[in-house]
């Protein structure tokens, strides 16, 4: 098969900001997104969000 396209430095900025914003109980806390576009320089904001929102979506869902 073909090899899946390498992430770019948005998609590597987005996965850090979920594991910093997940909240252990499968949702995202909204709340500290702009403290963390802030320190990592984000500019494209939507981007990010619906970049979160992907992974968020794909995330396996835990069980218990």
């Amino acid at each position: 098969g073909e090899e899946p396209p390498a992430p770019s430095a948005d998609d590597t900025a987005a996965f850090m900001v979920y594991r910093l914003l997940a909240n252990g109980a499968g949702g995202i806390d909204w709340a500290g997104l702009p403290l963390l576009c802030g320190w990592l320089g984000v500019t494209d904001v939507e981007g990010l969000m619906q970049r979160l929102v992907a992974i968020r979506m794909h995330a396996p869902k835990r069980k218990g």
